[in-house]
């Protein structure tokens, strides 16, 4: 997949599979400054792209060897737009973000310190809703436990994140989950990587979740949702879908052919 700024013919695979003769959704799409706005991107009054700067060079002073990229003017603009929410909160949050990704070291993070994670099928990117938002997919029960390792899986989710985020159109800012519960069995939840992906969701990756669709129901779905539920803001569990049918709970956002 092209990154947003790649080197000439540079091109980074974001969806392996291990099964011999499978074949992968196909991800191969233009930089980002190729698409077109999102049909539904907002327009924003002048304060809030005053307050854009004020937030990113208070962010510089405090941060000034660490590279700002990840909060980009339609992140910045999203977050200060969203329920009145003052600058003091809205730099308050961004700092405690830019603390965990450099305490998760996460614009050090490569592919290959994730080498045996990208080798599966269970996290890739695959197609966008309507609003050209990307998506991204989970299949646990795909996951070779035989080869499990929950740092490597960690980091899987780190490089893919950080590589997703580089396909969003201009003006968009977030993204879609899909969780694809099918063969999933208690074996394949790791409870701490469970906690570190919830944590990260809430500080790491804050406001950038647009919905999150899993299914089928399952005990084991619905052991690992009230484990989850109570780790969550309300404001994130608000936007979890639990379905016997995750194809249907997806077309509200997305065309059929595209899931």
């Amino acid at each position: 997949v092209p990154l947003r700024d790649p080197e000439p013919g540079l091109y980074l695979v974001l969806h392996c599979v291990p099964e011999v003769g499978s074949t992968p959704p196909e991800l191969l799409l233009p930089p980002r400054a190729k698409y077109q706005p999102t049909p539904d991107a907002p327009t924003y009054g002048a304060e809030i792209l005053q307050n854009v700067e004020v937030v990113r060079n208070a962010l510089r002073q405090e941060f000034p060897d660490q590279s700002l990229d990840y909060f980009d003017d339609d992140y910045l603009r999203y977050a200060l737009a969203k329920n009145n929410r003052t600058v003091d909160y809205v730099l308050g949050k961004a700092r405690e973000t830019m603390k965990w990704r450099i305490a998760n070291r996460v614009d050090e993070v490569r592919e290959q310190d994730a080498a045996s994670g990208l080798q599966t099928s269970q996290l890739f990117w695959h197609g966008f809703d309507r609003a050209r938002r990307p998506v991204f997919y989970l299949r646990p029960g795909c996951q070779d436990m035989k080869r499990y390792d929950t740092q490597q899986l960690w980091l899987t989710h780190i490089v893919l994140l950080e590589r997703g985020l580089r396909l969003l159109p201009p003006g968009a800012c977030t993204f879609h989950i899909v969780m694809d519960a099918r063969g999933a069995g208690l074996q394949h939840f790791d409870r701490p990587l469970a906690q570190k992906v919830l944590a990260g969701a809430a500080t790491g990756y804050r406001d950038r979740v647009e919905k999150i669709v899993a299914g089928p129901v399952s005990y084991v779905v619905s052991g690992v949702w009230k484990f989850c539920k109570p780790l969550m803001s309300e404001n994130l569990s608000s936007k979890v879908t639990i379905t016997n049918t995750p194809k249907q709970g997806v077309q509200e956002h997305m065309q059929v052919s595209d899931v």
